[in-house]
């Protein structure tokens, strides 16, 4: 925000004051909780000041004491989560016992429990009659907030999984202290509900309202968003906020992983620790108080077991196989042993060996057999207990988590008639002499061997399925330690607290974006070291000191597909040889006489096209995994260091602090070493340098990707080239600083006002080496810029250079924002006086992180990277490449086929090292262009000089009602705007030339003739904005968001053995660009990047109506001790509408050379008004699960429980779809998905059946 009111600075000024000038107590941290309470004579509401009250942890054994005031009021802060025994003494007096003695604390801030009062007798004073109920309380309680799932029972030193004698209806449970919209989960809903997959305490996030899934992303891997089609996008998305906007934390200590915006995990270890090792789960929604920031979505705290004055522990393990489960929809029954192939006119289709082979029929195998083989096994302990009695406390848990599992994958490959031009694949072409030639040249052959033959016209695609089994096993471990230390000093006890979490996992991933041949083995370890020391320093005062360092640890590895052939054999670095593309050679000779391929003895497809690392063609499955992904290794490191500071004074609750974490992120990510060829349709302009394109028999006025396939043309070809010794490495670093101040005033006693106040500031990521910013300035740079200018001034009369426009003069990765201040307010009214009712609300602004990774693309800079884009490529320029040659129209017509930058300027024996062929940097950026006809240039990806932190406004009116003692009620109005969202565009356009053909020559093989044309938009005129700076990625923070909803929740605390939960959440939210990378219903790009307006629409994470229920039922007769006791269902379930998508168009349609073009009208296949389709118009499939856990308790002796566990999860087996094929001319298809939905996956498993076992003791 670049001003904030100066009333704002008197307020900081003004509370700090506060703070230090005036000597009640106080709050509580993310960590702890605190009592508040009375203590009068019996029978009346006379105060008993001085008297002294003791609060005692049943399981640890910490006692807290203080004294009343004159008013009778106690507080006792800083304790841990616990069930605690209160008592009161004082000289001449004895307490009178009541019902309520055992007062459950929970978790984080605002956790304050007022139990009933204490009530002290006069010695010798007679016993008040049986039945006899004191007076009301002159002055009501202080507020004491709720959380929406109540506690229900003792968590720490209480058997897992087993209900607890106590109840606690004493317990408030209505939030009658601060705006903030938080939902609670404590040991009962952990161990009871059922959780599907990998379990993982996230998903409880889902019962609360305005939690959604994240945007469907590309595939279905479970994991770490690196990237389009490697993970997802982040836990959920909460309020509208984009789901990698969330803070995670372990016991208030930093949880998140700096480089993607998601939690710290693997691809299969999901959590920091196992489910058996945590004590409760909190998640706050929205509005969350000032101590709580980092991130302008949710914020979710885990606080973890402790150990006790006994020593407990469980041993346990879940387990599911394939033959107790449900065949998934895309999991294909068998079929015949081959599938022989025919032309359209049903004629066979063979294939030889040579030119002297026997011709056979082409009939590939058939893949599909039984049910894919899946196993997984959780495996794991817990145990605690004391060190020293009363002192020293530890826990520790470990987890094994062990899939054996293949995954049937279908991908979408070329049909025998798309392995051609205009789809003549089948037979001959016509030359424009009118004579037969073969439907592919001689370089398209080469590109379409790499794509397999169908195999499977039962798949998802159709005719033009290919499926393959591929591996998908995996094994993860996690591993926590924690120490616990009761402190008495200067006559308080305090707590020390050490945590240390460890995950090892290593998952292979069959599919990484949607991609043929891109199976990778994921290896991730995490580190997480925290330290607490909690101190209730007076009675007013309290602190706790926080001190953290978090590590993860990722590599992939490539898993080496066998229908490929060995590559790279001229590189002397095996590592370069790996994950590049190379296939046996196939050619099709195809006549009048038949359908007929021919395998090149001895040739591989590597001799003709070069070394390849991936191929994309617009409407089929990419070949190979992302250059611009992999191969990579990451590893970030946090740093921790914060502290909060409570103190009470009059009326007024004060907590202030700083959390200040530094980041370290390393990474090594080759990005495009390895060559991209990307074969994108394009509009046929009918003419272009003076030639006119051949009759087009596509049936509309375009080139599909697959006809220049056919042609062997690339639109773009890039290869990144090192100005030296190859070596991608960085390293990231940066500070987070962060400083609040809050005021808590308790303007009446039953209206809570907080104002508050956050600064945050993230420094610029500085790479340690200067690798990046030392470029900026460098005197390469400086002599582009003057020869952009040069040329500029001769052909347009405009001296400009794009180069100096975009980094405008900066000297940093970008421009520090410093100006983050963050205000909150907050309100809670109780209108009736008595804890059961509370209309609450509030407004605060909430800063986001600008992702390491997102940064780190920025790692291939000019000059010290060069990155060629080879398509469009035109020979007649080699002899004299300048800027004359783009302007001679008797040149332009060329003979259109693929160059390998590889081969042109990879120093010998290497992948990507300049061999200098092409003179200095800025001649080689030059040449590059002139040849190209300025489709290319000195391609980077930079963020905006200028970049603006992400921030979002929070707001909401919420309305709670307590009924019938053990109910609870809420209705809420919540809204949210999204301001400064990052995204990424091409303000030069696109990189992928327009391209027509304009002839074709030959007898037998054919020689293509075209006009290659740079991107150009609608602006008007032939050329980029900037001609020779090329196409360039910006990353920029325009976009917005909004939402809207209404929040109902009806629930219920454990009682009686009953507890449940609901939440429904109408609402809508509207953004501009839902995620980073690409999604499976909408490209990240803009269709027009000048035209950003046009994207906003529905977010793809907008589901307008979701209802979430969880319950806890302990069957009649559960405390009985024989067969018919101890039997306990529970169930998770959700309903929920479709998430949006946009159709795609097949081609560029608006001529900017990216591939994001929707349709033009919601019926149309025409090229008239480019995009005019709004995005995310369209509705994917909706989602309704329901899960059940049936469990049996045996108890053994006093101490001992032994329970069997059958948990049934999408248990009415319903498949919820994907987002369907959103592409038109995708594979087999036309223009279906404009009126139909072709679904290829599911994102929940069909109905899986898994047993537990555990014994507690």
């Amino acid at each position: 925000m670049r001003r904030i009111s100066s009333t704002l600075y008197c307020f900081l000024l003004g509370a700090a004051v506060l703070c230090l000038l005036q000597p009640e107590a106080s709050s509580q941290t993310v960590t702890s909780g605190a009592i508040l309470g009375k203590v009068y004579e019996v029978g009346t509401t006379v105060p008993i000041a001085g008297a002294t009250v003791t609060v005692t942890n049943r399981d640890t054994g910490l006692v807290r004491t203080a004294l009343t005031a004159a008013n009778g009021d106690y507080f006792i802060k800083m304790l841990p989560v616990g069930v605690y025994t209160v008592g009161g003494t004082k000289l001449d007096y004895e307490q009178v016992i009541t019902s309520s003695t055992n007062i459950p604390v929970r978790i984080l801030d605002p956790s304050i429990v007022t139990p009933p009062p204490i009530e002290l007798r006069r010695t010798g004073v007679p016993v008040t009659a049986p039945g006899a109920v004191p007076a009301a309380p002159a002055r009501p309680p202080a507020a004491a907030p709720a959380p929406t799932t109540p506690p229900t029972g003792p968590v720490a030193g209480g058997q897992p999984g087993v209900a607890q004698p106590d109840t606690f209806e004493a317990e408030q449970l209505v939030n009658t202290s601060n705006g903030s919209r938080t939902q609670h989960f404590d040991t009962r809903m952990l161990l009871a509900l059922p959780l599907p997959g990998i379990r993982t305490f996230d998903d409880l996030a889902f019962l609360a309202p305005g939690v959604a899934p994240p945007p469907l992303a590309i595939g279905s891997i479970v994991g770490p968003g690196i990237g389009a089609g490697v993970g997802t996008s982040g836990q959920f998305a909460v309020n509208g906020i984009r789901s990698r906007a969330n803070n995670f934390t372990i016991d208030g200590s930093d949880n998140n992983d700096e480089d993607i915006g998601v939690r710290r995990q693997g691809f299969t270890s999901l959590i920091p620790q196992s489910i058996e090792s945590m004590q409760a789960v909190q998640i706050t929604t929205l509005l969350p108080e000032p101590q709580l920031g980092r991130n302008m979505g949710a914020q979710i705290n885990g606080v973890s077991r402790s150990g006790g004055k006994n020593f407990h522990g469980t041993l346990y393990g879940f387990l599911t196989d394939r033959r107790l489960n449900a065949r998934n929809t895309f999991d294909l029954t068998g079929g015949p042993a081959t599938f022989p192939l025919t032309n359209s006119s049903g004629g066979p289709v063979n294939i030889r060996t040579g030119q002297t082979g026997a011709a056979t029929r082409l009939a590939p195998a058939n893949p599909v057999e039984g049910e894919n083989p899946f196993t997984r096994g959780q495996y794991g302990f817990v145990v605690g207990g004391p060190l020293v009695a009363g002192k020293t406390h530890f826990f520790t848990s470990y987890e094994h988590q062990d899939i054996n599992a293949s995954r049937e994958s279908h991908f979408a490959v070329p049909t025998i008639a798309a392995r051609g031009l205009f789809a003549k694949g089948e037979t001959l072409l016509k030359n424009n002499a009118g004579n037969d030639v073969f439907p592919t040249s001689a370089e398209g052959n080469a590109f379409l061997s790499l794509y397999p033959f169908p195999n499977n016209p039962a798949g998802p695609y159709g005719p033009a399925t290919f499926t393959q089994i591929l591996p998908a096993g995996a094994d993860g471990n996690i591993f926590s330690f924690k120490l616990d230390q009761n402190i008495d000093a200067f006559g308080a006890t305090h707590i020390l607290s050490g945590r240390y979490n460890f995950t090892d996992d290593k998952t292979t991933l069959p599919v990484t974006g949607e991609a043929l041949f891109s199976t990778q083995r994921a290896l991730v370890r995490t580190h997480n070291l925290s330290i607490l020391f909690d101190s209730s320093l007076t009675a007013r005062a309290a602190n706790q000191f926080r001190l953290s360092y978090g590590r993860t640890a990722l590599r992939f590895e490539e898993v080496r597909n066998p229908y490929l052939l060995s590559a790279g054999a001229n590189l002397t670095n095996p590592k370069e040889r790996e994950y590049l593309l190379n296939a046996p050679l196939i050619s099709n000779i195809s006549s009048s006489s038949g359908t007929l391929f021919q395998v090149e003895p001895g040739r591989d497809t590597e001799s003709i096209t070069g070394p390849l690392g991936q191929v994309i063609v617009t409407g089929y499955s990419p070949l190979g995994a992302d250059v611009f992904n992999f191969p990579q290794r990451r590893t970030n490191n946090t740093y921790q260091i914060a502290d909060t500071f409570i103190y009470d004074v009059s009326n007024h609750r004060i907590t202030t602090g700083i959390d200040v974490r530094w980041s370290h992120l390393y990474s090594l990510l080759d990005r495009n070493f390895r060559p991209l060829a990307v074969f994108n349709g394009a509009q046929d302009i009918g003419s272009a340098g003076g030639a006119t394109s051949i009759p087009n028999e596509n049936g509309v006025p375009f080139y599909f990707g697959r006809d220049y396939l056919a042609v062997g043309a690339p639109t773009g070809f890039f290869q990144t080239f090192s100005n030296g010794v190859p070596d991608s490495s960085i390293g990231l670093r940066y500070w987070q600083h962060n400083l609040f101040l809050a005021d808590q005033i308790r303007v009446r006693p039953n209206f809570t006002l907080t104002l508050g106040l956050r600064y945050e500031l993230n420094t610029v990521p500085r790479e340690i080496n200067n690798r990046i910013e030392s470029t900026f300035n460098s005197p390469e740079v400086q002599q582009y810029i003057a020869v952009e200018r040069e040329i500029s001034r001769n052909l347009y009369n405009r001296p400009v250079s794009g180069f100096e426009t975009f980094l405008a003069g900066r000297f940093g990765i970008y421009k520090s924002d410093a100006n983050n201040l963050a205000p909150h307010f907050a309100f809670a009214w109780d209108p009736f006086k008595n804890g059961k009712t509370a209309i609450r609300g509030g407004y605060g602004i909430y800063y986001d992180q600008i992702l390491g990774a997102v940064i780190s693309q920025s790692r291939n800079v000019f000059p010290n990277f060069l990155t060629v884009n080879f398509g469009g490529y035109n020979p007649n320029c080699l002899p004299n490449p300048s800027i004359a040659c783009t302007q001679n129209p008797q040149l332009l017509q060329h003979t259109m086929a693929a160059n390998n930058p590889q081969r042109t300027f990879a120093r010998a024996g290497t992948l990507n090292q300049y061999n200098g062929a092409g003179g200095t940097p800025v001649d080689l950026m030059l040449y590059a262009s002139f040849v190209t006809n300025l489709t290319t240039g000195p391609g980077f990806i930079l963020p905006d000089a200028h970049l603006e932190t992400p921030y979002a406004q929070h707001w909401n009116l919420t309305i709670e009602r307590e009924v019938l003692k053990d109910f609870m009620l809420s209705a809420a109005y919540v809204g949210t705007k999204g301001t400064h969202l990052l995204r990424f565009a091409t303000p030069n356009l696109g990189p992928n030339a327009v391209a027509i053909i304009s002839n074709i020559s030959g007898t037998a093989s054919p020689t293509f003739t075209g006009v290659n044309v740079p991107p150009s938009g609608l602006l008007g005129g032939d050329l980029r904005p900037f001609p020779l700076l090329g196409s360039f990625a910006s990353i920029e923070s325009d976009a917005n968001s909004n939402y809207h909803s209404l929040q109902l929740q009806a629930n219920k605390r454990f009682s009686k053995g009953v507890q449940f939960t609901t939440a429904y959440t109408w609402s809508h939210a509207i953004d501009e660009v839902s995620d980073l990378f690409d999604l499976a219903g909408t490209p990240a790009l803009p269709q027009n990047t000048f035209n950003r307006a046009a994207e906003r629409g529905d977010a793809n994470f907008d589901i307008r109506h979701r209802f979430a229920y969880s319950f806890i039922w302990e069957l009649p007769g559960f405390s009985r001790k024989d067969i018919l006791g101890g039997w306990q269902l529970a169930s998770t379930g959700v309903y929920q509408t479709a998430q949006p998508y946009s159709v795609l168009f097949c081609c560029d349609i608006n001529r900017d050379g990216n591939s994001s073009d929707r349709i033009t009208f919601l019926n149309s296949l025409t090229d008239a008004d480019p995009g005019s389709a709004p995005r995310n118009t369209f509705r994917a499939h909706d989602m309704a699960v329901v899960n059940l856990a049936v469990n049996k308790i045996f108890s053994i002796g006093e101490d001992n429980k032994l329970e069997i566990r059958s948990e049934f999860f999408n248990l009415f087996n319903r498949s919820n779809f994907g987002i369907p094929v959103n592409r038109l001319f995708f594979g087999n298809l036309t223009g279906e998905p404009l009126s139909q939905k072709n679904y290829v996956d599911t994102r929940t498993p069909a109905r899986t059946i898994q047993f537990a076992l555990k014994y507690s003791f």
